[in-house]
């Protein structure tokens, strides 16, 4: 009689909030923003910015060509999140000042998908596929790890 107390119980206090539509493919990963919204990146080649107490789109970054992969909130002080994806880009969006048809930079130096984002301390971060970027907050591409031996001698040329 417990398990059914228990279910009766989870019933009452679950209760759907918002049916968020937009995306026209798989959402791959999601992120708050701040106190009010949140973002989606899809298989649909675009992130959605949602306000998380109406459940309304504030805004879709569109630019992307292939499925983003992941999002980084890069300043939670200023709303730039970056968005990977298997286009071989990281894009860096500016939420203050987006209407979403753009992003503020494009960066191009993967050789493959972009997979991964991570912040890390002292105004850089860091991008993996294929290779592994570490990059400046700013943009500027600070050291490139290729994943092979080839690739590393051919880097290190350059």
């Amino acid at each position: 009689h417990v398990d059914k107390y228990q279910e009766a119980d989870h019933d009452q206090h679950s209760r759907e909030l918002h049916i968020l539509s937009g995306h026209s493919d798989i959402i791959r990963v999601a992120a708050r923003v701040d106190n009010k919204r949140f973002i989606t990146a899809s298989d649909d080649a675009t992130a959605i910015v949602w306000n998380a107490e109406t459940g309304c789109k504030e805004c879709v970054l569109k630019g992307h060509k292939h499925p983003i992969s992941c999002l980084l909130l890069l300043d939670p002080q200023t709303p730039v999140v970056l968005t990977g994806s298997s286009d071989k880009t990281i894009r860096v969006w500016d939420l203050s000042y987006t209407s979403g048809d753009h992003s503020m930079q494009v960066l191009k130096e993967h050789c493959s998908a972009v997979k991964c984002l991570l912040k890390l301390d002292m105004n850089m971060f860091c991008s993996g596929g294929a290779d592994i970027c570490l990059w400046h907050d700013n943009g500027t591409l600070l050291s490139r790890i290729p994943r092979n031996e080839k690739d590393r001698e051919s880097a290190i040329t350059k």
